[in-house]
């Protein structure tokens, strides 16, 4: 299972309905509104490489709406054990806790109904999970 996060600049009279096509597909598996350069996040669970590529161009870039893309492919997971460096290592192990608590926070709701933000103690947990991953 592969998972990609793809950011979708889209005209602004059409988010809502971009969004509601966006849902409709098999593998997207969750939509968000965001504020900034880009307009909609779209969460893709496929089988592999080739089924992000082909979610992207043959279903979502035929959606009327969407001017431009961007597909990030989740694979850092496994990256902070395998970085040489002691220092790579911890700060990437930071990295990726903080992507995934932010994710999870995501997943509760809009972020822009919720104003989601990372606190204090967010930062000290992520830093701890990095710790404790180099440790392994």
């Amino acid at each position: 299972m592969v998972s990609a996060v793809i950011l979708l600049v889209v005209e602004k009279s059409r988010i809502n309905e971009v969004a509601e096509q966006l849902v409709e597909l098999a593998s997207i598996t969750e939509v968000y509104s965001v504020a900034g350069q880009y307009d909609l996040v779209a969460v893709a669970r496929v089988a592999d490489n080739e089924a992000i590529a082909t979610a992207v161009t043959n279903q979502m870039l035929k959606i009327e709406g969407i001017t431009r893309t961007e597909t990030l492919i989740a694979t850092a997971r496994g990256l902070p054990p395998r970085v040489a460096a002691r220092g790579l290592r911890w700060e990437s192990a930071v990295i990726v806790a903080l992507a995934a608590r932010l994710a999870r926070r995501l997943r509760h709701g809009d972020p822009l109904a919720s104003r989601v933000k990372l606190g204090k103690n967010d930062f000290a947990a992520a830093f701890l999970t990095g710790i404790l991953a180099r440790q392994q």
